[in-house]
């Protein structure tokens, strides 16, 4: 299995991505997350590629925020 196909658990992402894995829950409830494999009833798992493409999608140019008027 190549590198961007390794299945990572939630654990593995959690510490990848710097964030607590109660955050990767509620991403996966709220479908603003990686996409996720259900492998079991309790049992998740991501693939490397698309936490990657995930994180690559939340890189921004700018923060959003109105310019100040001079």
């Amino acid at each position: 299995m190549s590198d961007e196909n390794k299945l990572m658990s939630t654990a593995a992402v959690s510490e990848y991505l710097g964030i607590a894995e109660s955050t990767l829950a509620m991403y996966r409830v709220d479908g603003t997350g990686p996409k996720f494999i259900k492998v079991l009833r309790r049992m998740v798992r991501y693939r490397r590629r698309d936490v990657d493409e995930w994180l690559d999608a939340q890189t921004k140019t700018q923060n959003g925020a109105k310019p100040l008027s001079a």
